[in-house]
Formats: C-alpha cells, sequence, structure tokens
C-alpha cells in the first residue's frame, strides 16, 4: 500500500507496488497565477469592448427615434399649420444639435464596429477611435444653455 504523507506546501505520495513518487502541488505556481490573471484581464477587456459597442448602438438608435418620434411630428405640425406646439424657432433651439450629434455617433459606432469585428485582444486598439471623436467640437458644446433656458419656458 502507498503510503500518503502531506506537508502545507505539497502532497508526497511513497512506496507501493512499483508506484512512482512524486509531488503534487496543492497551490497554483506564481507563474500559473500570472497566466491567470491575463487570461482575466483579456476576458474584461473583451467583454468591456463589446458592452462600449452595444452601448453606443442603444445610444443611436435612442437618437433616431428622437428625430421619427418627436422632431419630425413637430416640425410636420408646424408646416401643417396645425395648430403646432412649438414654433419652427422653438424647435430649432430645443433640438438644435441632434442631427450633428447622431450623425457623429454614428461614424463613431460604424469604425468602432469595424475595429472590433476584427478583434484580437492582444493586438486590438480602439483609443485612438475615441480621440478621433472627441476632437471634433459641436455647437452643443457652447450653446447647452439656450435649450435648457426655452425647456424652462416651455413648461
Amino acid at each position: 500500500m502507498a503510503a500518503l504523507a502531506a506537508s502545507p506546501s505539497s502532497i508526497v505520495l511513497t512506496g507501493g507496488l512499483g508506484a512512482a513518487s512524486g509531488t503534487v502541488p496543492d497551490t497554483p505556481s506564481s507563474a500559473d497565477a500570472a497566466v491567470e490573471k491575463l487570461a482575466k484581464r483579456a476576458r474584461t477587456r473583451t467583454k468591456v469592448a463589446r458592452e462600449i459597442e452595444s452601448t453606443e448602438v442603444s445610444f443611436v438608435e435612442s437618437m433616431e427615434a428622437l428625430v421619427k418620434l418627436y422632431i419630425a411630428p413637430l416640425q410636420a405640425a408646424v408646416a401643417a399649420d396645425d395648430d403646432p406646439i412649438l414654433t419652427s424657432e422653438e424647435i430649432a433651439t430645443l433640438f438644435s444639435n441632434i442631427a450633428t450629434i447622431t450623425a457623429l455617433n454614428k461614424k463613431f459606432l460604424t469604425d468602432y464596429s469595424e475595429r472590433i469585428a476584427q478583434w484580437d485582444n492582444d493586438k486590438t486598439l480602439i483609443g485612438d477611435i475615441f480621440l478621433q471623436s472627441v476632437h471634433v467640437e459641436t455647437p452643443h458644446q457652447t450653446q447647452y444653455a439656450t435649450p435648457v433656458a426655452l425647456q424652462c419656458h416651455v413648461c
């Protein structure tokens, strides 16, 4: 019969009917821990990259719904002179940058999705896509106070 001797760092098999003696570690080596840490980082990075894409898809869909369900009907009511809730000037002020913002986000989503479609966790970089999108200055960045003031007036 083989004898089993245990120590805090390993289990040692000894003796027996022609059994080879060997050591079976009871804790992973530092190399195994490092590999697992890298694998976990890779999984997290991939998950975050895909979540960014999912969030951007949702945002672009929401912006398109805003145009279809609110802006277009408001503009149609003004064009039809059908006792509109808002004047064309008020609509332009409230929603002045929606088309620009939507176009920028569609471009970002297209570029980002193309990059993600060719995802290689070890090689794919995405930061440049973000940098390209933040260097575009829209009028919204300097005119945000006017729509808020108008919104308070309309309510």
